[in-house]
């Protein structure tokens, strides 16, 4: 079976996943994979599906190596389509998932490169004047080189220069910010709030804010303190920065340029520096054949230093040197 998009056809592999709105397919297109989005219109209501077609133009206004990349949307009369780049990998839901069930903490080393990466996600999105609204590890992907990409865009909020806060309830219940469940006007600070929660769940394979029915979860987020990681097994400052970024009252959240730093800082504290590019203990690393690739890799975070690669077929996935 196979899908047209303008001129070109693309066959369809296998579904990958199917959320509220729509499914998604792997499809291919001269020897590429791309992930697709199909929605059925007669399905949904207009509003429903302008998710779709803001996901799309938001995606469109994006070129960063940890977002995912949209290719092209299209429209028929009974399908919306969104073409983008295929994750060959896996999400972070699934790492955790794999780690719960062998009873196995995911590497310290590991969670740091994931949540670096993440951060310069944000950084990108917050730079637009974009708010996410609904980070996840459903929605963290991990491609084949073991990039770690955000993704599901579907019901990201633009902010005008005239309206600095947004004030649809919208979001996954367990990682929305107690302004948001409220139903207070909120800002970015609230993909700030979710990244606190992606941290716990990453270091300790529990979801943050849990509870057998909604009222449950609602109440934790609101009025409950969040748990604690097990400072024998990671460093401390995992739970400051955890406790930061899960304030109840979202002014006293640090933006994600604070956060940044926050982790970069943490790096160090990790030995996670440049003298560790020096001592050749680079962290995760590949084997390329594509020097252009490579390059192209090593240029991901704009203004940092880079010990330049002595080695030929080394591709750096996760820079952690200030």
């Amino acid at each position: 079976m196979s899908i047209n998009l303008g001129s070109k056809e693309y066959k369809i592999i296998k579904e990958l996943g199917r959320g509220a709105f729509g499914k998604v397919y792997q499809v291919l297109n001269e020897n590429k994979y791309y992930a697709l989005k199909k929605i059925e219109l007669i399905e949904f209501s207009e509003e429903e599906l302008e998710l779709y077609e803001n996901e799309a133009k938001i995606l469109s206004s994006i070129n960063n190596a940890h977002i995912v990349k949209y290719y092209d949307s299209s429209k028929d009369n009974e399908f919306f389509y969104i073409l983008m780049e295929y994750c060959e990998g896996s999400d972070l839901k699934q790492l955790i998932k794999d780690h719960k069930s062998k009873k196995e903490k995911i590497d310290e080393k590991t969670v740091y490169s994931i949540i670096f990466d993440i951060c310069l996600g944000i950084k990108e999105i917050h730079q637009k004047n974009l708010i996410h609204r609904d980070l996840k590890p459903d929605n963290i992907f991990i491609d084949k080189y073991k990039m770690i990409k955000i993704g599901d865009f579907g019901i990201s909020k633009l902010l005008d220069n005239n309206d600095k806060y947004a004030k649809s309830i919208v979001g996954t219940n367990n990682y929305m910010a107690p302004e948001v469940i409220k139903g207070d006007k909120y800002n970015n600070k609230v993909d700030i709030w979710a990244l606190g929660c992606i941290i716990y769940e990453l270091l300790t394979l529990s979801v943050c804010f849990e509870s057998k029915g909604l009222y449950g979860i609602i109440d934790k987020i609101v009025n409950k303190p969040h748990g604690k990681i097990d400072t024998n097994k990671y460093n401390y400052k995992w739970q400051d920065i955890i406790d930061l970024l899960l304030k109840k009252d979202y002014k006293k959240r640090p933006d994600i340029n604070e956060v940044y730093n926050l982790i970069i800082n943490l790096g160090n504290e990790l030995s996670l520096n440049k003298q560790d590019f020096k001592n050749n203990a680079i962290l995760d690393i590949i084997t390329s054949n594509n020097k252009n690739s490579r390059e192209k890799k090593i240029k991901i975070l704009n203004g940092e230093e880079f010990k330049k690669l002595e080695n030929e077929n080394v591709d750096i996935i996760y820079i952690t040197c200030k």
